[in-house]
């Protein structure tokens, strides 16, 4: 009777341990999840460590932050809007290069010659060992005038560090000591060719 008690005891214990285990497992599990309500379908959301997402993150805010400082239309506002957006993602470098754009004429040159400007990243390389992350990025600039298309190849480096989230800073990176490296004629093309 003594060993029946007992095995019943121990094996009683063994069930409780593995139901407590699985238990607080759950809770960790439930914890990190949220559901969200979408167009009436329930999506499952998961929460995971910064840290996991860091590369993308970062890449996501260069491709941003190219967007907003290179791709320029002809309208004097739309610049300003963009840029001023750039500024948000950026240090005082990023608006010392842009004022160094604006005194050499480049900008009004734009304005006055309606020629648009747009840059497509090819690649991004980044150093995620240590903070602040250094990077450097290669891509395409497209200047593109009424008679024609110009090419130019472009090479941006500079790190990033974290910061705050915002509106205006959705990853919450801002970078610092940015600098156009390269920025080279590729090629000219007529747009009407006949």
């Amino acid at each position: 009777m003594r060993r029946l008690s007992l095995g019943f005891v121990l094996l009683s214990a063994l069930i409780s341990w593995w139901a407590i285990y699985n238990g607080r497992k759950e809770a960790e599990r439930s914890r990190n999840t949220i559901y969200l309500l979408m167009d009436e379908k329930v999506l499952e959301a998961i929460a995971v460590d910064r840290n996991e997402n860091l590369p993308v993150e970062l890449r996501d805010h260069l491709r941003m932050f190219h967007h907003f400082f290179f791709d320029l239309g002809t309208d004097e506002k739309a610049i300003r809007a963009s840029i001023n957006r750039s500024y948000y993602l950026a240090d005082g470098s990023a608006k010392a290069l842009y004022d160094n754009l604006v005194e050499s004429g480049f900008v009004n040159g734009l304005i006055s010659g309606n020629i648009s400007q747009s840059v497509e990243l090819d690649s991004i390389w980044l150093n995620t060992d240590r903070e602040p992350y250094a990077f450097r990025c290669m891509g395409v600039q497209t200047l593109t005038r009424s008679s024609n298309t110009t090419t130019r190849s472009i090479v941006t480096q500079g790190y990033i560090r974290r910061t705050v989230r915002s509106d205006y800073n959705p990853h919450g990176f801002q970078i610092e000591r940015f600098e156009v490296v390269e920025n080279k004629e590729l090629k000219t093309v007529n747009r009407w060719k006949n």
